[in-house]
């Protein structure tokens, strides 16, 4: 069971063994050799329900607020890809108030299971993101100094605004295991990427608001294709196709390629470019 593997991993820093071992190889790059020892699970959790819908939101409408980056299995280059959201019942790994705060509670069993509250709440998929062909991932708001990252795991009502901060190592010391990955480099991996924003968008010649106007691009109807080429902070170098030649078996012979900077993020929606996660 996880909660012995977290339960001994926690005796091993709590009695001076130096770095958590279920967490050596994993953690250090963000939670450092000596990572806060994992919270005690509750003894008598609550059976898992059956498993959740696969309705995760889509990172194409201009609606979702997609914060900074996704938490989802850990890649794995000899597994099988995930079966939908059942992975959602296996994952195990405590929750806080804010980075180095208070417990807030516990993922088990497909719930989250809140201190001192009532009873649990169930782990959907309406919250998260379709991250590739019906494979979704929670959606992180924030992400803080030394791994912590702020995931929003419920729609909000209730108790709360469904959101809840975790430390990256524990995450890593979930079996399955998981981990954050800011968008920058996701965006860089799945395939061309397209503005999610209806506005025209200035393709500038270099990272600034400054820079000289190169031409506009129209967004939200998919004319231009954007292939990232690099990323200093909100601002992503691209090149751009247009028209599109993404899954177009015959293209424009009066097809024109520029590269530029574009704004790529802001604070209230995240990411303004995203992918097509089921292709064509």
């Amino acid at each position: 069971m996880i909660r012995a593997l977290l339960l001994a991993a926690a005796a091993v820093f709590l009695s001076g063994g130096g770095a958590v071992r279920a967490q050596e190889t994993a953690v250090e790059p963000v939670c450092g050799p000596r990572p806060p020892p994992i919270p005690a699970f509750p003894e008598d959790p609550p059976d898992p329900p059956a498993p959740p819908a696969y309705a995760p939101g889509r990172g194409m409408g201009t609606t979702l607020e997609l914060g900074v980056g996704a938490v989802a299995l850990a890649d794995d280059p000899l597994a099988a890809p995930p079966p939908t959201v059942e992975w959602l019942a296996e994952v195990e790994f405590p929750l806080f108030v804010e980075p180095g705060g208070a417990l807030a509670g516990w993922v088990m069993n497909g719930w989250w299971v809140e201190v001192g509250a009532g009873p649990p709440r169930r782990l959907e998929s309406g919250p998260m993101v379709e991250t590739g062909y019906e494979t979704a991932s929670w959606i992180a708001l924030e992400a803080g100094e030394n791994g912590w990252v702020r995931l929003r795991l419920l729609d909000p009502g209730g108790a709360g605004d469904g959101t809840a901060w975790v430390l990256a190592c524990h995450l890593a010391a979930s079996d399955p295991p998981l981990a954050f990955t800011p968008w920058e480099e996701w965006l860089a991996g799945p395939g061309p990427i397209f503005f999610r924003t209806a506005a025209a968008h200035a393709l500038r010649a270099g990272p600034r608001a400054a820079d000289a106007l190169l031409s506009w691009i129209r967004g939200n109807d998919h004319d231009a294709m954007l292939e990232p080429l690099e990323v200093r902070g909100e601002w992503m170098k691209v090149r751009v196709t247009r028209p599109s030649t993404y899954c177009v078996s015959d293209p424009s012979p009066a097809v024109r390629v520029d590269e530029g900077w574009i704004r790529w993020r802001d604070e209230e929606m995240g990411p303004w470019v995203w992918t097509f996660t089921r292709g064509c």
